[in-house]
């Protein structure tokens, strides 16, 4: 597999296969479902967060670019700045109504671009998924982008939260595209707005126990789970 990235675009190629080495040797990365993966328009990359590993090992499973946000506390320093930037990184204020994050991620889907962002807004335990927030919902609505589930198993055991790092094969399993318009049809404003994050989340949930992996969703209604 070759990443099909622009040649002026050298240190997000130079990074990528890089780590995409590294990531194979080390903890034997596999992807599935390549072939879901659309290669060009403007696509939101929605993956559960486990780990620390799970921008760039999502980042190196796909053949496609993509921009991605990170935790604005990650470009205080300017080397890590540098580097987070030369791989389409951008911050967001985490826990805010982050306008300018927003912003800057709608204007890179308008651009037709691949965006990776975190429904659960941020790791996760390793028990459970965490509910949706609205910024998946807000940004599909927003820019016609399709959303499309990513299912990442195995980071939770390859680097822990709040523990070191170890050797554990990692597994990503890219779902089909969902469309917010298609996904949403016959509900209100608010119960699209509402109901998309846990679509969202439901898919990937489908994904990661196709993976082997049984998972739940923290305080999810009883409405959508009976869906």
């Amino acid at each position: 597999m070759r990443l099909k990235f622009r040649a002026d675009d050298w240190f997000y190629g130079f990074a990528w296969y890089f780590l995409r080495f590294w990531l194979r040797l080390l903890f034997r990365m596999e992807a599935c479902g390549l072939e879901n993966i659309p290669m060009s328009g403007p696509l939101i990359v929605a993956p559960n967060h486990f780990s620390y590993l799970d921008p760039p090992v999502v980042g190196c499973a796909s053949h496609r670019p993509m921009r991605f946000m990170g935790k604005a506390e990650l470009f205080r320093n300017r080397f890590v700045a540098m580097v987070l930037r030369g791989v389409h990184g951008f911050p967001v204020q985490r826990g805010t109504a982050d306008l300018a994050a927003i912003r800057t991620a709608l204007a890179e889907l308008k651009k037709g671009e691949a965006t990776l962002m975190f429904p659960e807004g941020g790791r996760n335990n390793g028990t459970a998924l965490r509910p949706p927030n609205m910024g998946v919902a807000l940004l599909a609505k927003m820019s016609g982008a399709k959303v499309m589930p990513v299912g990442v198993i195995g980071t939770e055991k390859a680097w822990p939260r709040g523990k070191k790092p170890r050797l554990a094969k990692i597994m990503v399993i890219f779902g089909k595209p969902l469309d917010y318009a298609e996904a949403t049809q016959g509900m209100s404003e608010k119960e699209a707005r509402d109901r998309f994050g846990w679509i969202v989340m439901e898919a990937i949930q489908s994904l990661l126990r196709e993976g082997g992996l049984e998972i739940e969703i923290a305080d999810q209604p009883e409405l959508t789970a009976a869906q």
